[in-house]
């Protein structure tokens, strides 16, 4: 059964829920009369009904509402696409072509963490159930940035009245829209409290059907002897060539967030440990191979120090985002203890570039 999203406090990863929102905000956006079929649902009456009702994704149900799928038009293009390949599809039935375990909301989901969702997961259509996991609607992604837009502007309205009134308020208003934003205003990366989002849905929704998920937490060594050698505008130039680098060595399914100062996080969705320490390797690699300079240290270049957290392959133990980003950062600091410029995952010898 799908589940949906759960809350977590934070401890070091220093969660928080500063927006002004209340519980519920997803039903404006939502949709109550969003179609559903059965796996067993021949091709033919799937098409038959998208054209009869204009939606463009059904979601498949169990016998108790329960989503164990979704189809949208792009399922149905692939599928005629493989009939002129001469495949047969005619026979495929809703189980042959949905996209099973569906990422789904809860009514109770705030407006904001339903977009970082969205957004993260790359997906347009989001089933939306109750407490006990039946389908009782869907939204959408332009739904949700529509709503999420009213609801700067609602801030932002409040933030003018507020120039009038009382600097107290206006400071407490402005903060409020900072926390709206979805990424780092220099790094153009998702930005901390959308990591916590992400983090929490992506390591509920591994753990809930068995797939693998590995993060990363990757500190820039001896930053602070940056800054204090080449100034701090020559720091900020900095970070955003370490972004470059990291990206130039991840997938465009892992999802990069700064996670404080010069401390990233990366998430990699169906990445096991061994995976996950290639990826780590093409990092470390990829700064010595393009190197920042650095003369306040030895290496006379930028390097980074990484941490791997993995979940146990045999599913057995059961993972909090705080426990998890625990054991990142223990290896991240097993790292930088043994020298930096290197990584440490489970159960592995640590690497150096």
């Amino acid at each position: 059964m799908p589940m949906p999203a759960q809350g977590f406090a934070g401890t070091r990863t220093g969660c928080h829920t500063g927006v002004a929102v209340t519980a519920g905000e997803l039903q404006a956006c939502l949709d109550g009369k969003v179609e559903t079929i059965s796996p067993e649902t021949p091709l033919a009456e799937i098409v038959r009904r998208m054209d009869r009702t204009g939606q463009s994704a059904l979601v498949v149900t169990d016998a108790d509402r329960h989503p164990v799928g979704i189809l949208t038009e792009r399922d149905i293009l692939r599928a005629y696409a493989r009939e002129l390949r001469g495949e047969a599809v005619r026979g495929c039935t809703a189980r042959d072509l949905m996209t099973p375990d569906p990422v789904t909301l809860s009514l109770e989901d705030r407006l904001y963490d339903a977009l970082v969702i969205s957004q993260s997961h790359r997906i347009r259509h989001l089933p939306v159930v109750d407490d006990r996991g039946r389908l009782v609607g869907m939204v959408t992604h332009p739904c949700l940035i529509n709503a999420h837009l009213r609801l700067i502007d609602e801030q932002s309205e409040r933030l003018e009245r507020a120039v009038a009134r009382e600097t107290e308020h206006l400071a407490r208003t402005n903060r409020e829209l900072l926390t709206l934003s979805l990424t780092d205003a220099l790094l153009g990366i998702g930005n901390r409290r959308a990591m916590e989002v992400d983090l929490r849905h992506s390591l509920m929704l591994a753990q809930a059907h068995g797939h693998p998920l590995t993060a990363m937490l990757i500190d820039i060594d001896h930053f602070k002897l940056y800054n204090d050698h080449h100034g701090h505008l020559a720091g900020d130039e900095a970070l955003k060539q370490a972004v470059a680098r990291i990206r130039s060595a991840i997938r465009s399914a892992d999802r990069l967030y700064r996670y404080g100062g010069e401390e990233f996080l990366l998430l990699l969705p169906g990445c096991d440990a061994r995976q996950a320490r290639q990826v780590g390797v093409r990092i470390l690699e990829a700064f010595a191979r393009d190197p920042v300079p650095h003369a306040a240290v030895p290496l006379q270049r930028l390097s980074v120090s990484i941490g791997i957290a993995a979940l146990p392959a045999n599913g057995e133990v059961s993972l909090t985002p705080e426990a998890f980003l625990e054991a990142a950062d223990r290896r991240l600091y097993a790292a930088k203890a043994a020298g930096r410029n290197r990584l440490c995952g489970p159960g592995d010898e640590m690497q150096a570039a």
